[in-house]
């Protein structure tokens, strides 16, 4: 498969085969790893030559501290051009800086990020999170996808709980665990983590340079499947009708069961192996090279 030996190398010290059965999607991972096996993706130069050499406005770049989202006017012009010394100023007293999708901005993590779209067969993006002293960037809070976080440089304190909601989507929200942290410890260089969508999580930084990636993994699901049956059913004369607002119990079921079994062709194998199929080709066609001119 595709990609598979990319996840075994990122994985290291756990089989790809145990990882599936074990914990995709089920349980948190924490795998130690040799200290620096992730700097060849994002070293602190290449990181910082990004910053220098690339226009990254807001939201793409931004700042936290202490859970709070800092001021971009504090440490960039209004045009989106970074201010060195201002930048360094927050981030010296205790902001994370978080850049989103760092996988577009340089070409090891593009390939890396190719090649886990080409195993998990849906969306992949990578986010990169830098630290200095030991203000948290952000609150306890869950995602809405699959995380693997790679730490390359540092460490970093990290606090995780189990789901209170199972599966939940972009716009759910859902009660705080009240319990302890079912896992708490430093995440070290070269060590990684395996975060199910819907854990709880809080990371703190240790006084110390501290780099890490976010290998966020987002997979469609059965809303987002059905979502595509409902586009589809514009087709259907039944679907496009009026509903019964005038209509009896009678003329009300009449209809329900139309749509059930309007929708229920649709919802068959093949049309799901087709969504499947197109997911996966529409996120696989990242922009490439141009053509060279005759």
């Amino acid at each position: 498969m595709q990609g598979r030996h990319h996840l075994a190398k990122m994985l290291e010290t756990t089989s790809v085969a145990d990882f599936l059965t074990q914990y995709w999607e089920k349980n948190l991972l924490h795998c130690v790893g040799r200290r620096g096996r992730f700097v060849p993706l994002l070293s602190w130069r290449r990181l910082e030559t990004i910053l220098r050499e690339q226009r990254l406005a807001y939201p793409r770049l931004r700042l936290f501290r202490s859970g709070a989202l800092v001021d971009r006017a504090r440490y960039s012009t209004q045009d989106g051009r970074l201010q060195p010394d201002d930048l360094y100023r927050e981030l010296s007293s205790g902001a994370t800086l978080v850049l989103d999708c760092v996988d577009e901005a340089h070409r090891p993590l593009r390939n890396f990020a190719v090649n886990c779209e080409k195993f998990f067969g849906c969306p992949v993006n990578i986010n990169a999170y830098a630290a200095w002293k030991t203000q948290h960037g952000f609150d306890i809070h869950f995602d809405t996808q699959d995380n693997f976080i790679l730490q390359i440089y540092g460490r970093k304190r990290w606090r995780i709980w189990e789901p209170t909601r199972e599966y939940p989507l972009p716009s759910d929200t859902a009660e705080p665990p009240k319990t302890s942290p079912i896992w708490e410890g430093p995440l070290s260089d070269g060590s990684l983590l395996y975060i199910p969508r819907g854990w709880w999580h809080e990371a703190s930084p240790l006084g110390e340079p501290s780099l890490h990636l976010t290998v966020s993994i987002k997979p469609p699901t059965g809303v987002d499947f059905i979502q595509s049956l409902v586009f589809q059913l514009r087709s259907s004369i039944v679907a496009r009708r009026n509903l019964p607002t005038l209509g009896d119990a009678e003329a009300r079921q009449q209809v329900v069961d139309l749509l059930r079994s309007e929708l229920a062709a649709l919802c068959v194998p093949a049309r799901l192996n087709l969504y499947l199929s197109k997911v996966r080709a529409v996120r696989l066609r990242r922009v490439g090279c141009l053509p060279r001119p005759e």
